[in-house]
């Protein structure tokens, strides 16, 4: 899978409002690059526009088992905590370890 093409799919996605698109495409770069968490990253981040937090998540939580260090992992799991009111959860990834 060509990133580069991908990429600008995504945008030709986004300007004709096609979100549904640009799901699928993150969720065939995460598969292609499994171990690359900047995929999961965008894919959360994609989630989290769409309220979709559960799925947030649980990628998060996923980069932050990759690389424990993560600082997108840990800031993306304490902001989407505090985005469902669980404040107290969110501020734990916060703590440095």
């Amino acid at each position: 899978m060509e990133e580069s093409v991908s990429f600008l799919r995504n945008n030709i996605y986004y300007q004709q409002k096609r979100f549904e698109g640009i799901q699928s495409e993150l969720l065939k770069l995460k598969v292609f690059y499994p171990d690359s968490v900047k995929y999961m990253d965008l894919l959360a981040e994609f989630y989290i526009n769409f309220n979709m937090t559960d799925k947030a998540i649980n990628l998060y939580q996923n980069i932050i088992t990759i690389d424990s260090s993560n600082a997108n992992g840990l800031y993306g799991l304490a902001f989407t905590y505090a985005k469902t009111g669980k404040y107290k959860e969110g501020y734990l990834y916060l703590l440095p370890s």
